[in-house]
Formats: C-alpha cells, structure tokens, sequence
C-alpha cells in the first residue's frame, strides 16, 4: 500500500481523540516505508543515486543494499514490538499513536508480492513472507481509496455539519 494511504489508516484508526494523535498516527502509519526508502528518495532526488528518483524503482538491482535492510527493520512485528515497548516503558503510558506502525504491517502483508518487497514480518527471526497482491491492482487501490473517502468524508462531514447547525443556532436564536 501506499505511504500516504498507510498514514490515513493510522489516522483513521488511531487519531481520533485530537489533531496531535492525528498527526502521530498519521506520522506512525507512513513510518515503515518513509524510514526505509526516505534516505534514498531524498539522494535521488539530488541526483546522488544517478537517474533513480524518477527510475525504474520496479528493478530491485537498482535499489540500494541499505534500503533493503531498512525495510527488513521496519516491517518486522518484533522491532515494532519492541519500539512500542520502550516507548510505553520510557513515557510510562501506551503510545497509541505508534499502533499505526504495526495496522502499517498487517495492510502490507497480503499488499505485496515476493518478488517485490514482500514483508518480512517475522524478520529475524524468519524470513518468511506472504505472496500477495500488489497495492496498485485497482481491486486493492480503488477499494482502499474508496473507503478512506468514506471513513473521512463521513468524519468530517460530520463535524462540518455540526458546526454549520451550531452557528445557525447562535445566529437564530434571540439575543436578550
């Protein structure tokens, strides 16, 4: 799945208490990958990777050994696991907010296909990986479009509404 769609779900599922949880959840969400093909999308943009930022990201050869292991690193449930409890450890309080990683996990599983990043969610420990379908296949990419539409169309739809009746409340009631 997409990064961004991965950080609407984290927001979606994760941020709903204010905009500070919105925005960690969301940042949670996109996490895995943004970590993990941030540094090289960054450096090919400036040309250090020659010709990668616009290149044939579907060939792994041209992709950087680090990025791979990168990857392995933030999409495995037990640094995940582990992230999360150090960081409940260290605040003394659940990090809601950071659950958007592991919802990022379980979207990735069935969305990738081996040959192409499949999620090593076991790694260390295994190597195991699911093969799935990829995100783009328009039986994944436009349902999931679709519903995050809805789950915020509706979201704020809502709140727009009720803001919109509050102040025709405030305008029409009589002034003593």
């Amino acid at each position: 799945m997409d990064s961004i769609s991965h950080g609407l779900w984290g927001g979606a599922a994760f941020g709903k208490k204010n905009k500070k949880d919105f925005w960690f959840s969301f940042f949670w969400g996109a996490f895995p990958d943004a970590f993990a093909f941030g540094i090289f999308l960054i450096f090919s943009f400036f040309q250090v990777y020659e010709g990668y930022f616009f290149g044939p990201w579907h060939n792994l050869s041209v992709i950087p050994g680090h990025v791979v292991v990168l990857y392995q690193l933030t999409h495995s449930i037990f640094i995940f696991s582990a992230a999360l409890f150090l960081a409940w450890r260290i605040t003394g309080k659940m990090q809601w907010p950071m659950c958007a990683w592991g919802l990022h996990l379980l979207f990735d599983i069935p969305t990738h296909v081996k040959e192409y990043f499949a999620t090593p969610i076991f790694w260390p420990l295994s190597d195991w990986t699911f093969g799935g379908w990829t995100w783009r296949e328009p039986f994944i990419f436009l349902p999931n479009v679709l519903v995050l539409l809805a789950i915020y169309g509706f979201r704020y739809g809502k709140i727009f509404f009720e803001r919109r009746r509050l102040r025709q409340a405030e305008i029409l009631e009589p002034v003593e």
